[in-house]
């Protein structure tokens, strides 16, 4: 697996991640891109983007956008090698914290930010649509601190 920092001129690679899906629009990542603050990685197997992860920046936190895996690859640890790789770097430029929201209902994606060390920090009240009606986010937090990173 590669990580490459994702471009404007690296977009097209990605329209088919976007093509069914009730998150973010690929339009509105566009956008964001073109903001300063605004970071976007992906990963590639055999030359073929297959993860894409979403980063908007603060002074001393990161919130994650988005983060996506094609469907024929996931599974294989893909978005935790990129939430593994990108990490580090963002320690380096003085963030200590990362959040992130998730649809209460989303238990593959609470289990994994569980296991990469996510806890659960606060709940948005029908934050998202949902099929009946609206549904919670959950606001999960992680330490960028070292020795939150490695407890050894």
């Amino acid at each position: 697996m590669q990580i490459f920092e994702i471009g404007v001129d690296d977009l097209s690679e990605l329209v088919g991640f976007y093509d069914d899906t009730d998150g973010p629009s690929f339009e509105a990542l566009c956008q964001l891109l073109k903001k300063p603050h605004t970071r976007a990685f992906g990963v590639k197997i055999h030359g073929k983007a297959v993860g894409v992860l979403w980063l908007l920046l603060s002074d001393d936190a990161v919130e994650i956008i988005d983060i996506r895996v094609v469907k024929a690859h996931r599974r294989r640890g893909i978005a935790s090698f990129l939430l593994e790789t990108v990490a580090p770097s963002l320690v380096t430029q003085g963030r200590t914290d990362i959040f992130l929201d998730v649809r209460e209902t989303n238990g593959a994606a609470i289990a994994l930010y569980e296991r990469l060390g996510f806890s659960l920090e606060s709940r948005r009240r029908g934050y998202y649509r949902g099929v009946t009606g609206r549904e919670d986010a959950l606001v999960m937090r992680k330490s960028l601190k070292p020795s939150a990173i490695d407890p050894s």
